[in-house]
């Protein structure tokens, strides 16, 4: 049976971000994308995501916040063998329950700027994304950033909103297909303690934490993590 690579896509960026990892995964037949910020309040049921029910098998790679969506819509996912989380999170806030995230006034303030300078904000979220004094991975980073004059400011502010308050550790708890999970150690947008956290909930779960990397690691170390992705591609597919 073939095999399906989907991508879901972290907030605020083009899928063409994972464009230059997707090239190195040799054991799929077939590759789609979902983005977080264009799709997260799209139906899943819909004949636009008829890939999402079809028999193949299917391999689910998200990063960052695209692990909340996901999770929120497992159920659409039809015949998925195995999940790869990078950088993800069930939980983007701190709340009573969970002491991992960002505080909801960083959030509240984000939102009210993107409704002044878009295009600032923006650039500041990307300048967190890896290490600034890395320029060809800066570069990397700044070039896949949605671009503003396509989207809204309102969609930028609700598909962050939805998400950064979606809290889906229930989903995570039935997961039993096997899971890898990949974490920069100096992660400042989602803490790598989130990581730790899922490999704790998933019980199929192992987990990769990567030293000296930010929230970007399939860019910044890219060939550890291909190795790592085709290496769990190719368990999973004997």
């Amino acid at each position: 049976m073939k095999t399906s690579l989907i991508f879901v896509n972290g907030w605020g960026f083009e899928n063409s971000i994972f464009y230059n990892l997707a090239k190195h995964l040799v054991f799929a037949d077939k590759i789609y994308y979902l983005n977080s910020t264009r799709d997260f309040d799209k139906a899943f049921d819909s004949e636009e995501f008829s890939f999402l029910r079809n028999n193949n098998k299917k391999i689910i790679i998200t990063w960052s916040l695209g692990s909340i969506l996901y999770m929120k819509n497992m159920n659409s996912f039809n015949n998925v063998i195995g999940v790869i989380f990078i950088s993800g999170s069930m939980c983007f806030l701190k709340n009573d329950n969970n002491n991992i995230g960002w505080d909801k006034r960083i959030l509240n303030r984000m939102t009210s700027k993107l409704l002044t300078n878009p295009d600032v904000v923006m650039n500041d979220f990307s300048k967190n994304i890896t290490f600034n004094d890395k320029k060809v991975f800066a570069d990397e980073v700044r070039k896949n950033i949605l671009c503003i004059n396509e989207i809204s400011d309102q969609i930028l502010i609700k598909s962050l909103q939805v998400m950064a308050y979606d809290n889906v550790i229930k989903f995570a708890e039935n997961i039993k297909f096997p899971v890898l999970i990949i974490h920069g150690n100096e992660d400042s947008i989602i803490p790598v303690q989130s990581s730790y956290k899922i490999n704790e909930i998933i019980i199929n779960s192992k987990l990769k934490v990567i030293g000296g990397c930010k929230h970007a690691p399939f860019i910044t170390n890219k060939y550890k993590v291909i190795k790592w992705i085709n290496d769990f591609i190719k368990e999973l597919d004997n």
